[in-house]
């Protein structure tokens, strides 16, 4: 499982910066463009449980 912190290190070095046509800076955080194919399915949820006191 790839995380976060894997692909910032890459950007970080010489290498990726390179690759990437980046400029000689720091990346602070990655910018996500586009949209979805499609809607995301909905979240199956359990009912809630209520429960009267008093």
């Amino acid at each position: 499982m790839e995380r976060v912190s894997g692909p910032r290190r890459f950007r970080a070095r010489a290498e990726g910066k390179n690759l990437l046509g980046l400029p000689d800076c720091m990346p602070v955080a990655p910018i996500i463009a586009g949209h979805p194919k499609e809607a995301a399915p909905p979240v199956p949820r359990n009912r809630s449980a209520v429960r009267w006191v008093g």
